[in-house]
């Protein structure tokens, strides 16, 4: 209960207790060459740049974080936007067979309470190598996806889009690269398990390398055929878990972790161990040093929201508890004692939700592109 949980907090040196939450778990599912890491890289230069300068709000440095792996994917970015283009060839053997987990922690500041909420957010990322060449997985992982509640679900849009649909060698290629039976039977596993518990949960379908068919010429059209070819793609594994599950919310968010390339030439070929490649040649469109990342704030927005309902029904719970036992008890002054004590503290964070809903407030891309499934 969220009164345990007060009761359990430690005080730090300066008086002030610091109490933990529980860890809610997130979990990206997507084969070699979607975008898992660059997806990584722009959530945590989203929350550097967002939710560390909310006022009430700080988060903790990743403890687990493969920091060696963002560091180098933002080091190699760096160069190839100074250099004006890039090669990107999805599907290619990548050392990616190890468990890659990072943690963030967001503190809420309760004031006036000399309090601080801890809310740990535990991220694992598939190695793409597993679901591309069906590896068995270990433990660690299994425990990790049977918590999680939210899933991140990496698409290479140019896997979507260059393609020829009258090309039974090119959809054969896509379909490769895309490994949509093998995602979807996870997908659909995860949903068999959040079926049985009581809680919020959602799948995130995060459409990455897409800046081509957003923010370039002729956007409104490209975007719509994006958006159709990911639902001819996978409407009938969001079919399914609609039959398995009503409590999921799905979502369909673009997100450009780059945000002024285009590709300019693209090529299908297959390797010598009949693994499929897309090869495609970018070019930047502006001279940046930095990326313009569009889209992230609807995939954290979940992650916000679980947030204030978490806080909320733990509060709310523990009131209807208390309320039962003041009812059948004859002398409930203890309770009444914690639940006075409880609507208190309630009051006192409501301005901590309240900054969590500015939080999640949509950008224009967002709205433009991001819908519910």
């Amino acid at each position: 209960t969220f009164i345990d949980i007060l009761a359990s907090a430690k005080k730090d040196k300066d008086g002030i207790k610091h109490a933990d939450l529980d860890p809610i778990y997130i979990t990206l599912v997507a084969p070699r060459g979607a975008g898992k890491t660059s997806l990584l890289a722009t959530v945590i230069s989203y929350i550097n740049n967002n939710i560390t300068k909310a006022d009430g709000f700080t988060v903790s440095p990743c403890t687990e974080t493969d920091g060696t792996r963002i560091a180098q994917f933002n080091s190699v970015l760096s160069a190839r936007m100074q250099a004006g283009s890039f090669k990107f060839d999805s599907g290619v053997l990548r050392p990616d067979n190890e468990l890659s987990k990072f943690d963030f922690e967001l503190k809420f500041n309760v004031e006036n309470e000399k309090t601080v909420l801890h809310q740990k957010f535990i991220v694992m990322d598939i190695p793409g190598g597993w679901i591309s060449d069906n590896i068995a997985f270990p433990t660690e992982f299994t425990e990790h996806f049977h918590k999680s509640r939210i899933l991140w679900i990496p698409i290479e849009a140019p896997a979507l889009m260059e393609v020829d649909y009258k090309s039974e060698s090119e959809m054969g290629h896509s379909a490769n690269v895309l490994c949509i039976e093998r995602v979807g039977e996870f997908i659909k596993e995860w949903a068999a398990i959040r079926n049985k518990e009581d809680e919020p949960c959602s799948a995130n379908f995060a459409i990455t390398k897409c800046e081509t068919y957003h923010t370039q010429d002729d956007t409104k059209t490209k975007a719509a055929k994006c958006q159709l070819r990911f639902k001819d793609r996978y409407q009938e594994i969001i079919n399914d878990i609609h039959k398995i599950s009503n409590k999921i919310k799905m979502n369909y968010v673009p997100i450009e972790t780059i945000g002024v390339v285009k590709i300019y030439d693209r090529e299908w070929w297959c390797t010598e161990e009949g693994r499929s490649v897309l090869k495609a040649d970018y070019k930047f469109t502006k001279q940046k040093v930095s990326p313009e990342i569009s889209g992230v704030d609807a995939l954290m927005s979940t992650v916000l929201e679980y947030c204030y309902t978490a806080l909320d029904s733990r509060i709310n719970n523990d009131i209807e508890v208390l309320n039962k036992v003041i009812a059948d008890s004859w002398f409930p002054f203890k309770e009444k004692k914690m639940k006075e004590a409880l609507l208190s503290f309630h009051k006192k964070i409501e301005p901590l939700k309240e900054k969590m809903l500015q939080l999640k407030q949509p950008t224009k891309f967002s709205l433009d592109y991001s819908i519910p499934l």
